[in-house]
């Protein structure tokens, strides 16, 4: 929120918010610049314990054993192997896998990561691809949206 605010400043431009808490905030004046960097601090505060009660609760669930959720597979290791036995008899991959019910990526994939196993290795972990970039929207928990629209 700091950064939307810094933002705005340096393109010398305000924001005003009709609805917080009964008056309007203009950070073009001094006291709406204060009250909305207030509510910014304490936004980033909230963000930031939750953040440290999701990491420590992560932590203490992997030390403890237990399932951190997530999807849960659809392919068994099961399909996987007969899948395997198909492509190694002769028959086409994209059939194999057609008729066992999983994408070429997800045979290929869950492949290698059974193969890991069998070896004594760890298997990779999945590596997720970044986020394209979007437009600057902030949300903050008294339920303000803003967005910059940029200049074309």
């Amino acid at each position: 929120m700091l950064a939307f605010a810094e933002e705005l400043r340096t393109r010398n431009a305000g924001l005003r918010v009709l609805n917080l808490g009964g008056g309007d905030v203009d950070t073009a004046t001094p006291m709406g610049s204060m009250v909305f960097t207030i509510m910014a601090a304490l936004g980033q505060m909230e963000y930031d314990i939750k953040r440290e009660r999701v990491v420590d609760s992560i932590n203490k669930r992997r030390a403890a054993g237990e399932s951190l959720g997530g999807r849960p597979r659809t392919v068994k290791d099961s399909q996987v192997r007969n899948a395997n036995r198909l492509v190694e008899s002769g028959a086409p991959i994209a059939q194999a896998v057609r008729d066992l019910g999983m994408s070429r990526a997800t045979f290929y994939r869950r492949s290698r990561e059974l193969e890991e196993i069998a070896l004594g290795k760890k298997p990779r972990p999945r590596l997720r691809s970044k986020p394209k970039e979007k437009p600057i929207i902030a949300d903050d928990p008294l339920g303000i949206s803003t967005a910059v629209i940029e200049d074309r």
